[in-house]
Formats: structure tokens, C-alpha cells, sequence
């Protein structure tokens, strides 16, 4: 597999490498904040309060109204992961072969399959703070990775 790696990534230059750490760079603050929008987005679908308080280069924070009930709170919890999950599968099936295609891997992992991991401060323990079943909650974490993984795999392997 290690030689598949080396085939696809080639000689690189120093330029070629500035520019692809800095474009990584980049597609991980807007996985952030896609994430974190998520968050938002389902806050105002379930009818409770939100805004972005946050958002940093790998970090976010949204603020949620303390008025919210605990199966709204599971929803928002799970909404930053399932946006960045669904809008980096849409990103990969629509793009066409470029950096901004598999950089669409990184916001599927990054914001999606690593936030549904049960511990603290990660969204996948939120939930289960809330309520959720701790069994649903990790199936969806093996759900996310798995498409992830094997999406990640398929490229390498071509």
C-alpha cells in the first residue's frame, strides 16, 4: 500500500508542498466551519436559539439557548457531523478529480467521523449526555468512518 502512496504522490517540490499544507490548511477551517453551521442549522430546525461563538482552525463553539430540551440538544449535538459528513460526500460524488475532491476527505473526517468518537469534549459524547442510546451513537460513528475509510482506501488503490 506504502508503494501505491509513494506512486501517487511522486517527486513534490517545495513550492508544490507549501501550497498543498497551506490548501490542507484551509479546507480544515472551512470543515470547522461547516461544522460548526451544522450545529446552527439544526438548532433552528428543531426550534431552539443558536449562533457560532467559535471558529478556529480546528476548533468551534456554538452557543445553543438553555431553554432546549435534551432530544433538541442529541439533534444540534449530531447535526455539525452529519453537515460536514453530507456536504463532503456531495463535494466528493460531484467534483471531479482535484486537490478540492480530496480535500473533501478531510472534512469528512476531520468534522464528521472524529466528532462522533464517545468521549469528552467531542459532539458524540454530547449526545450521549443528552440521551442518545451510547449503541446508536456508535454505530453512526462506524457508519461515518467506514464511507470515510473506504472512500480514503478506493483513491489510494487507483
Amino acid at each position: 500500500m506504502l508503494e501505491k502512496v509513494e506512486q501517487k504522490i511522486g517527486l513534490i517540490t517545495s513550492s508544490e508542498f507549501i501550497e498543498n499544507t497551506l490548501i490542507a490548511l484551509f479546507a480544515l477551517f472551512i470543515s470547522t466551519a461547516i461544522h460548526e453551521l451544522g450545529h446552527v442549522l439544526f438548532a433552528y430546525a428543531v426550534g431552539c436559539p443558536a449562533g457560532i461563538s467559535h471558529v478556529g482552525l480546528i476548533t468551534g463553539k456554538t452557543a445553543v439557548s438553555e431553554s432546549c430540551t435534551n432530544s433538541q440538544l442529541i439533534l444540534i449535538a449530531l447535526g455539525g457531523p452529519l453537515t460536514a459528513f453530507i456536504v463532503g460526500l456531495i463535494i466528493w460524488f460531484f467534483e471531479k478529480e482535484s486537490k478540492i475532491r480530496y480535500l473533501s476527505v478531510v472534512l469528512m473526517f476531520f468534522s464528521s467521523s472524529l466528532q462522533l468518537i464517545p468521549l469528552p469534549p467531542l459532539d458524540g459524547y454530547q449526545a450521549i449526555k443528552f440521551g442518545l442510546n451510547p449503541a446508536v451513537e456508535i454505530l453512526l460513528f462506524l457508519v461515518t468512518y467506514s464511507v470515510f475509510s473506504n472512500i480514503l482506501i478506493r483513491s489510494i488503490s487507483k
